[in-house]
């Protein structure tokens, strides 16, 4: 998945917006507190990046076995896989 970032200083306070290039969707909002600078405020925004990251994985993983699976001996509807390949892709 491809990411437009937006990285600017709100009041004095480091903001950092992901939006999907494809769709516009906002996935990831972050805003630093101008009074906190604590190492958790960083620590949350990595953790944030790092979930983000993991869950577009999955989800390209999981197209791509289930297109697999379309394209092989298995029919996907017997593995009742045909919805889930269909939710998977109107997610992104």
């Amino acid at each position: 998945m491809t990411y437009m970032i937006n990285a600017r200083l709100e009041q004095g306070c480091p903001s950092l917006t992901l939006l999907d290039a494809a769709t516009g969707e906002k996935r990831l909002h972050w805003r630093g507190d101008l009074n906190e600078r604590s190492e958790n405020e960083w620590r949350g925004l990595f953790k944030q990046l790092v979930l983000l990251s993991c869950a577009d994985q999955l989800s390209q993983e999981s197209v791509a076995r289930l297109e697999h699976l379309n394209s092989g001996s298995v029919e996907p509807t017997e593995l009742g896989l045909k919805q889930r390949l269909n939710e998977i892709r109107s997610a992104e």
